[in-house]
């Protein structure tokens, strides 16, 4: 899909982004992981720990409809250029991909 779009700065870019919406995520749930191993009620008041648990979860539903959105993007990319889906499977129960 690169190689159709290298004329299309637009493209591109819209490629770019869609990309980094992968790598938001991972680092989203990678920084919530993270931050369950090293926190729980012993060492946070309990409100804290679920405003804190709430806030990371919140950005990783954000970042995981991000995704779903990308795939469905670049899948409407590919084949308007003619080029097999991205991703032709199930992406969850509520978001199917869609071309």
């Amino acid at each position: 899909m690169i190689t159709a779009a290298h004329d299309d700065p637009e493209l591109l870019g819209m490629i770019s982004d869609c990309l980094r919406s992968f790598e938001e995520y991972h680092r989203t749930i990678f920084e919530m992981e993270i931050w369950l191993k090293l926190y729980d009620y012993n060492n946070l008041h309990r409100e804290d720990y679920q405003d804190k648990l709430a806030t990371l979860d919140k950005s990783r539903t954000i970042r995981h409809a991000a995704v779903l959105d990308s795939v469905n993007i670049l899948n409407r990319m590919a084949v308007k250029h003619s080029i097999l889906s991205i991703y032709d499977g199930e992406v969850s129960k509520e978001h199917s991909t869609q071309a």
